[in-house]
């Protein structure tokens, strides 16, 4: 295992500096609370996941994604990230909140139209042996942070062909998260019936909400954050470098609890 080391980076444009903890992704375990088990899905490169402690003593975790970062079936499904999975999502039909603090670094590049990525999404386990899709997806373009939501009524089970969407909903500037964290609220309850809801708050204000049916197989979603993107062959010469920073992460039984 590589020795850590430690270096200055700055992580804002306001010149916040923190001293950064780097080493192994293999070394790395989340700071998230009230998840459960949660694992770590990247490359194995040193940058994949680094620490940071700002300022004001908020303790930071700091991704960075570049060009060729796969691993496992990624690397044959046009895909590239740097994620911690939550291993167990809470029991369907009961009422989770999810709170998380998100900054992109200033460096982050533009991508073209066609391509987006996820800075956190819920996301169905097998079900029956089968592999299952996204169901709520924060997805970042060159434009926008964009809510996306797969149709819940539809069977989602192949990456390479993913269900239509329900929703796909500009929520605010992508500039608005350039240098700056900003705080996503998740309030669901994950449903195949008609009591299922899926509210979105960005800094205390809802920004998107939905009532009905939120889920297409009676399993529970589990939460991914940090930095995903998907057919990433249509960016020509590769989507480059991606660097975001997450803090207070946090999965609760009310609002309190991840405000």
């Amino acid at each position: 295992m590589m020795a850590l080391r430690h270096v200055f980076a700055c992580v804002s444009v306001s010149l916040i500096c923190a001293m950064v903890q780097t080493g192994t992704a293999r070394a790395q375990t989340s700071l998230a609370d009230g998840f459960g088990s949660i694992v770590l899905q990247s490359a194995r490169v040193p940058h994949a996941v680094q620490r940071a402690q700002l300022a004001d003593g908020t303790r930071v975790e700091r991704f960075e994604l570049r060009n060729g970062d796969c691993s496992g079936t990624d690397c044959t499904r046009d895909r590239e990230r740097v994620e911690f999975i939550q291993e167990r999502g809470p029991r369907n039909g009961t009422e989770v909140w999810v709170g998380y603090s998100v900054m992109l670094d200033p460096s982050w590049p533009d991508v073209g139209p066609d391509m987006n990525t996820k800075i956190g999404q819920f996301h169905l386990p097998k079900y029956r042996g089968r592999g299952q899709g996204p169901t709520l997806l924060m997805e970042v373009t060159d434009d926008c942070l964009v809510v996306s939501v797969k149709d819940p009524t539809v069977a989602d089970d192949d990456p390479m062909n993913p269900a239509p969407n329900m929703a796909w909903d500009c929520v605010a500037p992508r500039d608005q998260f350039i240098g700056r964290f900003n705080r996503i609220m998740v309030n669901a309850i994950w449903s195949t019936g008609a009591d299922g809801f899926m509210t979105v708050y960005l800094n205390g204000q809802p920004v998107w909400s939905y009532q009905g049916q939120t889920i297409n197989v009676n399993v529970a979603p589990y939460f991914r954050y940090g930095i995903y993107r998907s057919f990433i062959s249509r960016c020509a010469g590769g989507c480059g470098t991606q660097i975001a920073y997450y803090h207070s992460v946090v999965q609760g039984r009310n609002r309190a609890d991840v405000e």
